[in-house]
C-alpha cells in the first residue's frame, strides 16, 4: 500500500493559492461536480495529490447524496482526507493547513470497483 505523497514544494504552492484568495470559501454554499473538478484540478496541480470526491450516487442529471473527499494513490486506492482543507474551502478557516496533514488513513474504496467516474475528480458509489 503506497500512501499518496505531495510534491516537495506543495506547501509553498498552496500558500500562494491561499494568498490569492481564489479558493478560500469556494464551497461555502456547497459544491457541484463542476466545482470539484475546478478546485481539485488547481489543488492537484499545486500539490501533486490526486484529489477526488466520492458521491453517494450519479444519475442522468448529476451527482448527489452524501459525499466525501479522498486522495487517490497510484494503485486506485482512496485515502481519507483530514486536516484543514475542508475548513478552508468552506470559508471556516483562513489557511488550508500543511498539505502533509491532509492525507489520513487508507479507505476500503478502490476506484476500479466504483461504478461511475467523470474521468476527472468525481466518483460515485451508485450509478442509476
Amino acid at each position: 500500500m503506497s500512501r499518496p505523497h505531495s510534491h516537495a514544494n506543495a506547501d509553498s504552492a498552496v500558500s500562494e493559492l491561499a494568498a490569492s484568495r481564489h479558493l478560500y470559501g469556494r464551497f461555502s454554499d456547497g459544491y457541484t461536480e463542476e466545482g470539484i473538478n475546478s478546485v481539485f484540478s488547481d489543488l492537484s496541480e499545486a500539490t501533486g495529490l490526486d484529489l477526488v470526491c466520492l458521491w453517494q450516487f450519479h444519475d442522468e442529471i448529476c451527482c448527489g447524496g452524501e459525499s466525501q473527499w479522498f486522495a487517490e494513490d497510484d494503485h486506485g486506492r482512496l485515502w481519507e482526507l483530514s486536516g484543514d482543507l475542508y475548513a478552508w474551502l468552506s470559508g471556516h478557516q483562513q489557511e488550508p493547513g500543511p498539505v502533509a496533514g491532509w492525507v489520513e488513513a487508507a479507505s476500503d474504496y478502490r476506484t476500479e470497483s466504483l461504478p461511475w467516474s467523470d474521468g476527472e475528480h468525481n466518483y460515485a458509489e451508485l450509478h442509476t
